[in-house]
């Protein structure tokens, strides 16, 4: 089953809006709280992330999802920016994820 926040996330994928989120840091010691502009999701070493602009760094960053405690809706909507001018080109490796109409 997936997060509450995974599916706030795609939410605000589909509606082109910021989230902002609450995210601890890859020690676990603190967390920060950041308003995003979500671009997709991406695959890779075993974790799934978020790959969002962020408003607080003023760039691309890569979110890993089990480390995001909550994420919310907000009404504002994104910036229009394309993801291979923000993260480059993707590996040469990287491949579509589909997803059924169960949401698996």
């Amino acid at each position: 089953a997936r997060s509450r926040c995974a599916r706030t996330l795609d939410e605000a994928l589909r509606r082109q809006v910021v989230v902002t989120i609450e995210y601890r840091d890859g020690k676990n010691r603190k967390t920060s709280n950041r308003a995003i502009e979500p671009l997709a999701f991406a695959r890779t070493n075993g974790h799934w992330y978020l790959l969002a602009w962020c408003q607080m760094r003023k760039d691309g960053r890569w979110f890993r999802l089990d480390r995001i405690i909550r994420a919310r809706l907000t009404r504002r909507s994104i910036t229009p920016r394309s993801i291979h001018e923000v993260f480059g080109e993707p590996p040469a490796d990287a491949q579509p994820v589909k997803i059924d109409a169960a949401g698996r």
